[in-house]
């Protein structure tokens, strides 16, 4: 959402007023009286503390920049490590380049990346493995009660011989939970993102008969294994735009 252009005042006033926040409780959350809220509101103030600035823009999680009137989107652009959830190692990761931010990025605007991550959470959630456990616990006593009562028809063993295989096929491996059902939803979302990509990076390097005849001086010449790797160096070269 963008604002008009506007000063400190009326983006305070704008931003409260948006919130139903009276003037008495802001000022009581900025540390000040509602006289000298009630200033910088109308403008009559030359300028405003950092204190009051920092304040603001966490109670209403929006940039200084905006509320000094250099942008009209409120939006923050720097989150803090903590606000954004993320380790110390993950931000390091991050910054470091040891991920690929295009793709991480990508991921996190996929809505169902997104809740791939709470059923990710809820497989590996330490209560829910003990859950299964208890399960095939109970699955196991129930096989050992039948063994127990086997006798000696062949006809009333042979039956709950079945059900105790049935009993066997109903326990679960704990380590595999939702397995198939996380491997299938990442699936979806890789093919999403190979479309979008496809969509937005046409392939730049159109398989024509020039294109043809000098892939094949190139790499005629070549062993197989020196013609691989020199073909994904030519394609690169092509895609890049580039020339020897």
């Amino acid at each position: 959402m963008a604002f008009l252009p506007g000063d400190i005042g009326q983006r305070i006033r704008e931003l409260r007023e948006q919130r139903d926040i009276k003037q008495e409780k802001l000022a009581e959350i900025l540390n000040i009286n509602k006289a000298t809220l009630s200033r910088i509101e109308r403008g009559e103030t030359k300028t405003v503390g950092s204190d009051i600035l920092m304040t603001l823009a966490e109670h209403f999680n929006v940039s200084v920049d905006f509320l000094v009137g250099f942008t009209c989107v409120p939006d923050p652009k720097n989150y803090s490590v903590e606000a954004l959830g993320l380790s110390s190692d993950g931000a390091k990761a991050m910054i470091s380049r040891k991920v690929h931010m295009e793709i991480v990025n990508r991921l996190l605007e996929n809505p169902e990346f997104c809740q791939l991550t709470y059923t990710m959470h809820y497989a590996l959630e330490p209560n829910q493995m003990a859950a299964v456990s208890s399960a095939n616990n109970m699955l196991v006593f129930g096989d050992s009660l039948m063994v127990g009562v086997m006798n000696q028809s062949v006809k009333g063993n042979q039956e709950l011989l079945a059900l105790s295989r049935r009993l066997g096929a109903e326990m679960i491996d704990p380590n595999t939970i939702g397995n198939y059902k996380m491997e299938d939803e990442f699936r979806k979302i890789i093919a999403q993102l190979r479309r979008d990509i496809r969509r937005e990076k046409p392939v730049s390097v159109p398989l024509t008969r020039e294109f043809l005849e000098e892939a094949d001086r190139e790499l005629r010449p070549l062993p197989y294994k020196s013609a691989i790797q020199a073909a994904r160096a030519f394609m690169f070269r092509k895609a890049s735009g580039k020339s020897m």
